[in-house]
């Protein structure tokens, strides 16, 4: 029984874990989005790069990530 619910307290926490680590790229991600579109904004240069990703805004004002090739959502 005591091996069970060591058992289940370890997946758990192994999950919880996971989760946190995918929440704290997923912030991460839209900071270096936000900085990179208020650098394109503020200093008019064609291209920015940002934890190794090249970002340029496009014709209609959105943030394009060159890396992963799509268009950045901006709030």
């Amino acid at each position: 029984m005591a091996l069970a619910i060591a058992c289940i307290a370890l997946t758990t926490t192994v999950q919880i874990c996971s989760q946190i680590r995918a929440i704290q790229q997923a912030e991460a991600y839209r900071a270096d989005n936000a900085l990179a579109s208020y650098m394109l904004k503020q200093t008019k240069e064609p291209t920015v790069i940002v934890h190794d990703h090249r970002y340029h805004l496009t014709k209609n004002g959105d943030l394009y990530d060159e890396k992963t090739k799509q268009i950045c959502p901006l709030k």
